[in-house]
């Protein structure tokens, strides 16, 4: 025992011995550990102030300012900065266009490389087969497509039922009480489901030639019902167009429907070639008329001038038959037999004279000038 105490007290601590300048180097190291961690905790602790508060717009975005979750004011594009959480947070909200596409489609047609080939009279699959029921009870196969833009950042937060980020995708939801899936819900869904709605609606209340054939005169119809919809609502979004993507009948069904479709166009095509034909006949006849008429009033012009030279020449002639009536007469005898020997071939002149002898002589003319052709009127050269 004595020697135990003996060799502890030859091992005791001496000043400024290794024991002592390991503690000495283990403060400095807690020394330097505490100045680093206050250090790091002042850095941490600016950064919250700081940089946890800063909202920073990207762009085609906006930026809903809560306080403790209650609505302030609304950013569409800067930098801005404010207490940081929990006494205020931001909501993004994307404003850049987006799209939203509804089908009506048959999922087991889709999935064959022939949808053609499906065979007549097979049925739909329900719960994974869509389609449109049309006013006069023939299934329809329709794809849409709408582009939107929120233009009210605020009323989208809080009418369009959505996940906390309207940034996120939709989610599926899962209620607890009924321990069911209750299925996408996000404001995306929301509009798919509003656009479903509309297409449904004015389906039904169509034929089926008017879904498939008259096909703009459809997806007008179903835009303006869907914006109309859209702005009673005051969802905070515009709506810039809805598109009709596709529009087909059953995929077992398609060929009657393409024959249809091609009867269809072949009648249309007569009907055109049947509606040139008649404003061919309808322009033709019409010059004709126009022919005739400019026709008849050159022939009346040049009748009424004519008989109006005729009556000038009578009314001279006239005048000087009424001073000289042998005269006159001689003359229009000699012009009348002028004209008519002017026609005749072969002439004879039998003269007569006056001292009653009955001799008379005959005169033939020999190798007469050939008669002048004729001139042909505007009638008969028409």
């Amino acid at each position: 025992m004595d020697n135990l105490i003996e060799e502890r007290k030859n091992h005791s601590v001496e000043p400024g011995g290794t024991y002592d300048q390991g503690l000495k180097a283990l403060v400095h190291m807690a020394k330097f550990m505490f100045f680093a961690m206050v250090l790091l905790i002042v850095v941490m602790l600016c950064y919250y102030i700081g940089a946890s508060g800063l909202c920073s717009v990207p762009p085609q975005q906006a930026a809903l300012v809560m306080r403790f979750g209650k609505y302030q004011e609304t950013h569409m594009e800067g930098w801005h900065w404010y207490p940081p959480s929990p006494i205020y947070s931001f909501v993004y909200i994307k404003t850049s266009p987006q799209m939203v596409d509804v089908n009506f489609e048959s999922i087991t047609a889709s999935r064959m490389q022939n949808p053609d080939m499906l065979p007549e009279g097979s049925p739909l699959v329900p719960g994974s087969d869509a389609y449109l029921l049309s006013g006069d009870a023939n299934i329809v196969h329709t794809a849409w497509s709408v582009e939107y833009r929120v233009t009210n950042p605020l009323k989208y937060y809080e009418t369009i039922l959505g996940p906390v980020n309207p940034l996120d995708s939709d989610t599926t939801q899962f209620d607890p009480v009924t321990r069911m899936d209750q299925g996408l819900r996000g404001p995306r869904t929301m509009i798919a489901d509003l656009l479903r709605s509309v297409v449904i609606s004015v389906s039904a209340s169509k034929k089926a030639d008017q879904l498939l054939n008259n096909n703009r005169d459809y997806s007008t119809e179903i835009q303006q019902r869907f914006i109309n919809l859209v702005t009673a609502l005051e969802l905070g979004i515009e709506v810039n167009n809805v598109i009709l993507k596709q529009a087909s009948p059953p995929a077992g069904t398609r060929r009657a429907f393409s024959e249809v479709t091609e009867a269809n166009q072949i009648r249309s095509t007569e009907i055109e070639k049947a509606r040139e034909y008649r404003v061919n006949i309808e322009t033709t006849t019409q010059a004709k008329v126009r022919q005739i008429l400019a026709d008849a009033e050159a022939y009346r012009i040049r009748t009424v001038a004519q008989l109006e030279a005729e009556s000038a020449y009578f009314k001279s002639i006239y005048e000087q038959y009424k001073e000289n009536p042998d005269t006159v007469l001689t003359a229009l005898y000699s012009s009348m037999l002028i004209n008519v020997l002017s026609h005749v071939d072969d002439k004879y002149v039998v003269g007569d004279n006056n001292n009653g002898d009955k001799r008379r002589q005959v005169r033939i003319q020999l190798n007469p000038e050939p008669r002048k052709p004729k001139a042909k009127t505007e009638s008969e050269v028409r």
